[in-house]
């Protein structure tokens, strides 16, 4: 269970990255374009969490899989954090 929650996170965190991309874009269309890449990102997590509860509990390998994803765009902000006030 430990290489799927931190491939989820890793997920989160490259998903986070694209940031560098939507930024640019008007607020609604960066809004929508962020929570489509999140839900993407997500999915390789749900499957491989499925698949390790052997294909019961898909509830549970949803909320596994969004809680791996969402700690990793938390850490990629918290990395844009810690970037953005070295550079003060």
């Amino acid at each position: 269970m430990i290489f799927e929650i931190i491939a989820s996170i890793v997920c989160g965190l490259v998903a986070h990255q694209t940031r560098l991309v939507t930024y640019k874009m008007p607020n609604g269309w960066r809004n929508l374009v962020e929570h489509v890449i999140g839900v993407t990102a997500a999915y390789p997590s749900f499957l491989l969490f499925k698949r390790k509860l052997n294909g019961q509990g898909a509830e549970a390998a949803y909320w596994l899989a969004y809680l791996g994803v969402g700690m990793g765009v938390a850490l990629g902000w918290l990395i844009d954090t810690i970037q953005e006030r070295a550079t003060e």
